[in-house]
């Protein structure tokens, strides 16, 4: 019989089937899909930095897959506009070679772009992942 350390468990959240099973899944593709593991945890990084209003991940449908484009919805200066640019393409860079390392290919091509709004070209470009929060968000009357 093998222990469970619910100790060691990831959030603190119940035990559950429901939990378990998620938690599994997430180890599954860490394990079989570590670039969208990578590309998960940039997004979340690129979202920390300051005036970031929500990031995302957009490969087109005829590229290759490896060159993903990194939109971060922001409205700044331009002044501000060049800091943020340079602090999220350091980020990508660490992150490429992170995936290069990972997947053992060197074909990685990760860009970064500041934009005012996020671009809607839904016929040839594919979300990767899209943590936008800002269309459910909305003044509070």
């Amino acid at each position: 019989m093998v222990p469970l350390h619910l100790e060691n468990f990831k959030n603190n959240l119940h035990f559950t089937v429901v939990n378990a099973l998620r938690e599994f899944r997430v180890f599954i593709l860490e394990k079989i899909r570590p670039e969208k593991t990578e590309i998960k945890k940039l997004i979340e990084k690129l979202e920390t930095l300051p005036n970031v209003q929500a990031a995302r991940a957009i490969r087109n449908k005829n590229d290759d897959s490896r060159k993903i484009v990194f939109e971060i919805l922001a409205n700044v200066n331009p002044s501000e506009r060049i800091d943020l640019l340079t602090e999220a393409t350091n980020l990508a860079v660490e992150t490429e070679w992170k995936m290069d390392t990972l997947t053992k290919s060197r074909n990685w091509n990760l860009e970064v772009q500041v934009v005012r709004k996020f671009r809607e070209d839904k016929k040839s470009q594919i979300i990767i992942f899209n943590n936008d929060r800002t269309k459910y968000l909305s003044p509070a009357s």
